[in-house]
């Protein structure tokens, strides 16, 4: 593991670097060293160069010295190629709320990776539920490995094996509706492995919801308030399902 994930308790930083950060990065927060640690705990990249390491979670890049674990400075980043709203790669063609979506992207940046995957597993669900789609050994094994990787079970090459069969099986797939739940049951798959697959699969299930309903941007609204909620949901227990062997997860009471 990295030697800043495993000294994540020496991490601290000076009231001038506290205000910096809460500066830069718009933070309402006073315990701005609790916030980093969380990002770096769920950071997309760490990399030591000289005397500091550099991390890179979503859209956020922080700086820590590697000899003592002060906090230097954290700011936002300006979006890579190919990326928008706050660093998730978008679907150009999607009939979309751009202020719901910013909420949600606003709320997933509150959250660890496991409440993602938790999330992402109601979504799967909601969308499976939505389509009358049947669960099959391909589906299943997207609920499987998010269940194992939350349980310390399952590696990240797990959950991206799970995701390239799912998105082969898009590939192939005739039925436009079935090609967009299953891109959705993909990126959840794929959610152990980096976090913000999360949001992509969101973007996914708006798809699905414009295929269905051409220019109805009142359901569009409602899938994005859905989706709100359902991230905002902190636990969601499993729920039986008679003659199913995968769990089923409750959905948020109002979800579309």
């Amino acid at each position: 593991m990295n030697d800043l994930l495993l000294n994540l308790g020496k991490l601290h930083t000076t009231a001038l670097g506290a205000e910096r950060i809460r500066n830069n990065v718009g933070l309402a927060t006073d315990d701005v060293v609790a916030w980093c640690a969380e990002k770096i705990k769920n950071a997309d990249s760490i990399l030591r160069q000289g005397k500091n390491f550099y991390v890179r979670t979503g859209v956020i890049s922080i700086t820590v010295n590697a000899h003592s674990y002060t906090l230097i400075t954290a700011h936002r980043e300006k979006p890579r190629k190919g990326e928008t709203m706050d660093g998730v790669g978008i679907i150009r063609k999607m009939d979309d709320i751009p202020a719901l979506k910013a909420k949600l992207i606003a709320a997933f940046e509150e959250k660890s990776h496991k409440q993602i995957s938790r999330y992402g597993l109601w979504l799967a669900e909601h969308i499976l539920t939505l389509t009358h789609t049947l669960r099959d050994p391909a589906i299943d094994a997207c609920f499987e490995v998010n269940q194992r990787w939350q349980a310390g079970q399952a590696k990240f090459q797990e959950a991206r094996d799970v995701a390239d069969v799912l998105l082969r099986l898009a590939a192939a797939e005739k039925d436009p509706v079935r090609v967009k739940v299953l891109r959705v049951i993909a990126q959840v798959a794929a959610i152990p492995h980096v976090k913000r697959h999360a949001l992509i699969a969101s973007d996914y299930a708006v798809t699905l919801i414009n295929l269905l309903y051409p220019q109805d941007m009142d359901a569009v609204r409602q899938e994005r308030e859905a989706q709100i909620q359902g991230m905002a949901v902190e636990e969601r227990p499993p729920v039986a399902t008679k003659g199913n062997a995968s769990p089923r997860w409750a959905a948020p009471q109002g979800a579309k």
